[in-house]
């Protein structure tokens, strides 16, 4: 069967239950007249009848009374939002809250968003503007000093320069927001924004100049992507917003207008009364418009496994029922503390999902994927060429893919130390993991008297660690938006710690106190490889022969 076939099976089979929250949509069972109940009937048959999808339709009155992510966010994989919720302006106000809770939940993975505005690209505007990669290290005050210092030494015909003024042009924002919502060509885009500065300014010098100037400055202001012209860009949208976020936003090539917002696509359409989608069409034009997206293979595959896995979580918990309770408790007192006879119910709860894991990764081994079975056309329909050797443009994609599939954020109520935690050594660049056994973290005071197990890293070459990444011992991070690449030196030590609290760390080492700030867990294959390196350390055996001596 063809990829599109395939594909389309895999989205009828994998999308079961929607929701939708309009305004104007009447809920089952409402008797309200002055609200639509054909067009959410319409919506509803052609969701249960064309994707085999139960959808949930909720009309909007206000934030407090009609949104509960609690149970709305629940076991969902598709949203559709009116875009104007709000009686008041701005009519999407309402409409922004409910996406921010969706995007940071991580549970739904597709939104549409349906609307009668004119303009579809005022949308992908505030969204642009809302959600963006600023974070706690962005200081618009020192780039804004810095951009001032540095076009004040350029030739120029005109006064003294304020960059914060011409950031806040509305004519700048809008070659910024052309520049952020074109998906290829750039070029032009760029040029109107180089030009209007050199314009603005008086500068003598041309546009590739002005471009340099801007580089250097923003490379060592910013926490940059691998477009710079981009951070500007959202740097200068968000003039007015001191809030700090963390979303990665970016236009995806794909018809109708499409976002991806940290993992949430985001497709835009007009409802019928702009010449639109009707609601009897909206499940079969979504589905087509997934399929269609070039860069979908990721999000199809993630779709798959994301419904198998529920199915056979189901399956392992029925299972798991039925244990015997007397052999379970018993095997628990594993798990209590000799003293107080308290049990360690982190430790306990840990245990069961590892199991779960495993016996879940046990049962999926047979590999019935469809979608990992388009692997050979997937990878032809690429459009840019797979480089063969490593270059600068994937280096840091490599190191966020690595990134991704060896460390996790840990979300945990006690906030001790567990064996794989990084630390980064506040006000340096140097990196800390823990590599004290599991069994050990779990009862610290009684098991090690507070003693833990570390070993020291530092940013090393991202060229060179990608290379090695195999033979010898880098961990690859994700840090302020930014790939890093940790070098560990294997040779362990131990740090009494007092107060064991990965969000307020401090120990002592070679006689300096020292506060960490916690970065993501090591995996634990990954961290076991360094602490098996780590521990044998010590038992190396050195011998003396003669050997060519290196010239440094």
């Amino acid at each position: 069967m063809s990829f599109d076939i395939i594909a389309k099976e895999v989205i009828v089979d994998s999308i079961r239950s929607a929701i939708c929250i309009d305004d104007s949509y009447a809920s089952a069972y409402s008797d309200d007249k002055n609200l639509n109940h054909t067009e959410p009937k319409d919506l509803y048959e052609s969701f249960r009848n064309i994707g085999k999808c139960d959808l949930d339709i909720y009309q909007f009155k206000n934030l407090e009374e009609s949104w509960n992510k609690e149970y709305m966010l629940s076991n969902k994989d598709l949203m559709i939002l009116d875009w104007e919720l709000s009686k008041i302006e701005p009519k999407y106000s309402d409409t922004l809250a409910i996406l921010s809770d969706v995007i940071k939940s991580n549970k739904i993975p597709f939104v549409v968003i349906y609307t009668s505005t004119p303009e579809l690209g005022n949308i992908s505007r505030v969204l642009f503007e809302d959600f963006n990669f600023i974070t706690k290290d962005f200081d618009r005050d020192s780039i804004i000093t810095s951009l001032n210092t540095a076009f004040g030494k350029v030739p120029k015909d005109g006064d003294d320069i304020d960059f914060d003024n011409y950031l806040d042009s509305d004519t700048l924002k809008g070659f910024f927001f052309d520049y952020l919502n074109q998906i290829e060509d750039k070029g032009d885009r760029k040029d109107d924004i180089l030009s209007f500065l050199r314009d603005q300014m008086k500068l003598k010098i041309n546009n590739e100049a002005i471009y340099g100037v801007l580089k250097r400055v923003l490379l060592k202001e910013l926490p940059t992507t691998d477009d710079l012209l981009k951070d500007l860009s959202i740097m200068a949208l968000n003039a007015d917003d001191n809030k700090t976020k963390s979303y990665n936003i970016k236009r995806i090539n794909a018809q109708p207008l499409t976002l991806k917002i940290d993992g949430t696509t985001i497709l835009i359409y007009h409802k019928k009364e702009r010449g639109g989608v009707n609601p009897e069409e909206l499940f079969e034009v979504f589905s087509q418009a997934i399929i269609a997206n070039p860069n979908n293979y990721l999000s199809l595959l993630s779709l798959e496994l994301k419904d198998q896995l529920r199915e056979e979580f189901s399956k392992i918990g029925t299972r798991f029922s039925e244990i015997n309770e007397t052999a379970f408790f018993y095997h628990m007192q594993n798990f209590r503390n000799k003293e107080n006879k308290e049990f360690n119910k982190r430790n306990i709860y840990d245990f069961v999902i590892k199991s779960w894991l495993q016996d879940l990764n046990t049962h999926r081994l047979d590999g019935k994927s469809k979608v990992v079975g388009l692997v050979d056309t997937a990878f032809d329909r690429v459009k840019s060429p797979i480089p063969l050797e490593i270059d600068k443009s994937i280096e840091d994609p490599l190191i966020k893919y690595s990134a991704l599939i060896s460390t996790s954020i840990m979300k945990r109520e006690d906030q001790m130390l567990r064996f794989g935690d990084i630390f980064k050594k506040k006000e340096t660049d140097e990196f800390y993991v823990c590599i004290t056994p599991h069994c050990d973290c779990v009862n610290p005071s009684e098991k090690i008297n507070n003693n833990f197990y570390f070993i020291k890293g530092s940013v090393a070459n991202k060229g060179k660690a990608i290379s090695e990444a195999e033979k010898k011992f880098y961990s690859f991070l994700e840090f302020s938006g930014e790939g890093l690449c940790i070098k560990w030196s294997c040779k362990p030590f131990t740090a009494y710690i007092v107060e064991n609290n990965v969000e307020n760390l401090s120990f002592t080492y070679k006689g300096e106190d020292a506060s960490f700030e916690y970065i993501t867990t090591l995996k634990e294959n990954f961290a076991q490889r360094l602490s098996n390196e780590s521990f044998g350390y010590g038992y190396r055996v050195g011998i003396d022969l003669p050997h060519a001596v290196s010239p440094n």
